[in-house]
């Protein structure tokens, strides 16, 4: 005879592994990380127009305040909801051995970031050979160093929490829970589209962008599921954001930023009409994460993944 200690186990592990849990637990962590980014905007946005505010003050000195520190803020939004959400566990089944472990960091975090870091640097080479961007020297200035280099670092880490933490969300915590119920496309699909209107309401994106960041998320999905750890795809990510713009100073997610070497666009080819297919293929002004050319390579990257598995399929 089954105890009734013994049964309530039995009934609640069966309850928390069954579909309508499953989807209920994936919805509320969707929508409470959607609430979480929305709140922290709109309470950022008061304490910039409380303390900026004067007779003087116009729309668009506060809206380019918050817009300098929307990277940033988005960043440490996202750290704190996942310290959050390992403070609330058991409520939250996450773990904080589910987010970072040294193991975590120097087998799967740092190999990946190296990979990001050739992938990104080959393609902004590309760009500066061909003319598109302009090297145009060094930021920081020697009496302003340690003010400056304190500022990117902080931009940086804001950017590595930011790729690490929604890692951990989309394609830890929501990818487990989808993988085993819908094909491997559709919820790389679907973890897709959620991971954009997240970015939606995080910044404000044109077209290209957003394309760029669905491919990026279902190369992340494939990364994710060959590896069997996010914590190296996080990496690929975070360090393909950190130098394009902390280092290279170029536009991220709508932001400018100055940082250590200046790589602009070469705006002066806009005036040329037949050159809108060279702006096509490198983003123009809108950085490289606009670029076809980037996401060219990010589906060929996602068709390595799956050729991948279906070679370890046939072996």
């Amino acid at each position: 005879m089954t105890s009734p200690r013994l049964y309530l186990k039995m009934k609640t592990k069966s309850w928390q592994t069954s579909p309508p849990s499953r989807f209920y637990r994936l919805l509320g962590l969707i929508l409470s990380y959607a609430f979480w980014v929305i709140l922290v905007r709109l309470l950022t946005l008061t304490f910039i127009t409380y303390f900026t505010i004067s007779p003087t003050t116009r729309f668009q000195d506060i809206s380019d305040a918050f817009s300098s520190n929307e990277v940033s803020l988005m960043g440490l939004a996202s750290l704190f909801f996942v310290i959050l959400s390992c403070k609330l566990n058991p409520l939250t089944s996450t773990k904080t051995k589910e987010v970072i472990s040294q193991e975590k960091f120097e087998k799967n975090f740092i190999p990946g970031f190296i990979q990001g870091i050739f992938f990104a640097f080959g393609i902004i080479l590309a760009f500066l050979f061909n003319g598109t961007y302009r090297y145009l020297g060094y930021f920081i200035q020697l009496n302003e160093a340690p003010l400056e280099l304190a500022n990117i670092l902080m931009r940086m880490m804001a950017l590595a929490m930011l790729a690490y933490c929604e890692e951990f969300l989309f394609h830890y915590k929501i990818q487990r829970d989808l993988s085993g119920v819908l094909p491997d496309f559709v919820a790389a699909s679907v973890i897709a589209v959620i991971y954009c209107s997240i970015k939606m309401l995080q910044f404000d994106l044109g077209t290209m962008h957003l394309m760029t960041l669905f491919l990026v998320s279902v190369t992340l999905f494939y990364r994710t599921r060959n590896e069997g750890r996010f914590a190296k795809g996080a990496g690929f990510w975070s360090a393909i954001l950190i130098l394009f713009q902390p280092l290279l100073s170029l536009p991220i997610f709508g932001n400018h930023f100055s940082g250590i070497l200046l790589i602009k666009y070469e705006s002066t080819r806009d005036l040329d009409s037949s050159r809108s297919a060279i702006r096509f293929l490198t983003g123009g002004a809108g950085g490289p994460l606009s670029s076809f050319t980037f996401q060219l390579l990010l589906i060929l990257d996602i068709a390595r993944s799956i050729l991948k598995k279906k070679n370890r399929k046939v072996r």
